[in-house]
């Protein structure tokens, strides 16, 4: 049997406006008819799209979602520590629980915020080659079939007012097997 990636991936919004605690946003509830393969590679709102896949990491890239080139480091900083994300494998079995900081994301730009007084700011990039080393591995390797339903939710754990919009993006790091011809 040959190991193939096929990773299951979705996202969702949050807007340049209050955000209150308490607030939920789904993760796996788009599809591709109503959404593009940015958003998420589910044809059908929390289902895989294969008949099996072994999901052994997660992965969470937070992005702008709006017109400006840079998501500004106190939005990201904010969304990094004030979000906890919840997955479920068909509501009931608990695949991660936890706030977003523990999460890596593995690809795209990469860094960290400092604000050590109210007159400077330090930023951290780091631009380069995606990093698919760094992620959050499972304990164990969780088997999802094309009849389990997925779960994901954002949930706000405390409040403030994003300057740009964003968009968070999940993905579960899983394979299939496959059997050489």
């Amino acid at each position: 049997m040959a190991k193939i990636r096929q990773d299951i991936w979705g996202s969702n919004t949050f807007a340049a406006s209050a955000v209150t605690v308490g607030i939920s946003k789904g993760i796996f509830d788009l599809n591709t008819n109503a959404s593009t393969l940015l958003d998420t590679n589910l044809k059908t709102p929390g289902r895989i799209p294969y008949e099996k896949v072994m999901v052994y990491g997660i992965q969470a890239e937070i992005y702008n979602d709006g017109n400006l080139a840079v998501l500004p480091g106190t939005d990201l900083n904010a969304a990094i520590h004030n979000l906890e994300l919840s997955i479920y494998k068909n509501n009931a079995r608990k695949i991660f629980k936890g706030m977003l900081h523990r999460i890596p994301a593995g690809n795209d730009v990469t860094g960290s915020f400092h604000n050590p007084a109210a007159t400077t700011t330090e930023y951290h990039l780091t631009a380069g080659a995606p990093l698919v080393s760094q992620f959050f591995p499972l304990n164990s390797v969780e088997v999802l079939t094309d009849k389990d339903t997925l779960t994901g939710t954002l949930t706000v754990k405390f409040a403030w007012t994003p300057a740009t919009a964003f968009r968070v993006r999940v993905t579960l790091l899983s394979y299939i097997e496959q059997n050489q011809a």
